[in-house]
């Protein structure tokens, strides 16, 4: 079958796309390659950030060895987690990764799902954040969305002007939708939720601008 969207993958074996986390190995990451090389990517795997699963009940992993094609490697059902202490490292874990576990992070509980078996191995699409970037600018093009804005020269550090379309971005898009859905909402929390940020992020606090018409709101409030 042509697939138009992973998503309808999941659909099509009874999965919820919003509670499946889609996770990306690259070979050319050492940490992973080195526990690759050592048949260990599922104990590579469950070894992650402890909100790293939050609202996610099943996690699918993808190796990809460079380009915008991923393998599918394995599904997951997701049953919980413990600290990454020192005595729940897995033995035969390469020194590079076994090194990290500190008690800071999590080790998660991962079980193999076989619904996704007839895609095992199979290398379906998995756009770069580069070309993910570039298919920005080209909407924002197309949009006629090409109001002047300032930016920093990276190489002179110059105040240069360019169309906004030249300099759209992921990050420029996350934080105009954070700064906007803020203004209506004014809940952190709330907003985080929507964003994909955990709660008390410090990159959620950089998005997030108090613009002149919020200050006023404040002021109002002490009226």
């Amino acid at each position: 079958m042509a697939i138009l969207n992973f998503s309808d993958v999941l659909k099509k074996v009874g999965l919820d796309p919003q509670k499946v986390k889609l996770i990306r190995h690259a070979l050319s990451d050492e940490r992973f390659r080195e526990c690759y090389k050592a048949g260990m990517a599922h104990e590579y795997t469950r070894h992650q950030k402890k909100e790293f699963s939050k609202g996610y009940d099943y996690w699918v992993t993808f190796i990809s060895d460079g380009g915008t094609y991923a393998r599918l490697h394995s599904c997951y059902c997701v049953n919980g987690s413990v600290p990454d202490t020192p005595d729940v490292c897995p033995a035969g874990l390469p020194d590079c990764e076994s090194k990290e576990y500190r008690g800071e992070n999590a080790f998660f509980d991962l079980q193999y799902v076989d619904i996704l078996k007839e895609y095992e191995g199979k290398l379906l699409p998995f756009i770069s954040e580069q070309k993910y970037n570039d298919a920005i600018k080209k909407i924002f093009k197309l949009a006629g969305v090409d109001r002047i804005v300032t930016i920093l020269d990276p190489l002179t550090h110059n105040e240069i002007k360019r169309p906004i379309y030249e300099v759209a971005s992921s990050h420029l898009a996350r934080r105009t939708f954070i700064g906007n859905i803020y203004k209506k909402v004014k809940d952190p929390n709330l907003v985080s939720a929507l964003s994909g940020h955990k709660e008390g992020s410090k990159a959620f606090r950089r998005y997030r601008d108090i613009d002149e018409e919020m200050k006023k709101d404040l002021v109002k409030l002490l009226d």
